[in-house]
């Protein structure tokens, strides 16, 4: 638990944290808790054992089998933002109140890219929210579970930059 807890010091020197963006924000927690969790954290049921109240673990289990599900509506919600349906007031709204896990969520993605043989190059970009979901798409495409849209990455690039 400890190192898990430093590498989010760690990581913390490395990222961008002046991106105000929300969508940025629950993109970097994905990766943030992904990655440190697999540090811990050997397979689901590890979360599990923490004694934690049952309503929590049902509500981890659900966020992290539904983690393909889950990127496609914040996917949906990004294009309709790029093609002009959405306001930027309403698109912010609707990401701010995105129910997202960053540790099921996150865990899921993470441990998707280690068992397809990527860890190395996950770990090369430990700091960088837009590599850890070309890597998820990567294996994804392989594993044919939802893969994010070519606008998603192209924004959320756009937010890396700035």
């Amino acid at each position: 638990m400890l190192a898990h807890e430093m590498f989010h010091t760690y990581r913390a020197k490395f990222v961008n944290w002046n991106i105000e963006s929300y969508l940025f924000q629950i993109l970097n927690k994905i990766q943030d808790e992904g990655i440190a969790d697999l540090i811990d954290k050997t397979d689901i049921e590890s979360f599990m054992e923490l004694g934690i109240p049952q309503e929590f673990i049902d509500f981890f289990v659900s966020k992290y089998d539904n983690t393909p599900q889950i990127l496609n509506d914040l996917d949906v919600i990004v294009r309709s933002f790029i093609n002009k349906e959405i306001s930027e007031e309403q698109f912010n709204e609707k990401v701010k109140n995105f129910e997202f896990s960053g540790h099921a969520n996150g865990y899921y993605i993470a441990k998707l890219i280690r068992n397809a043989g990527l860890m190395d190059e996950m770990l090369r970009t430990f700091y960088s929210p837009v590599e850890f979901l070309k890597l998820y798409n990567k294996t994804a495409k392989k594993e044919n579970i939802y893969v994010l849209s070519n606008e998603f990455i192209k924004f959320a690039e756009n937010l890396e930059k700035e």
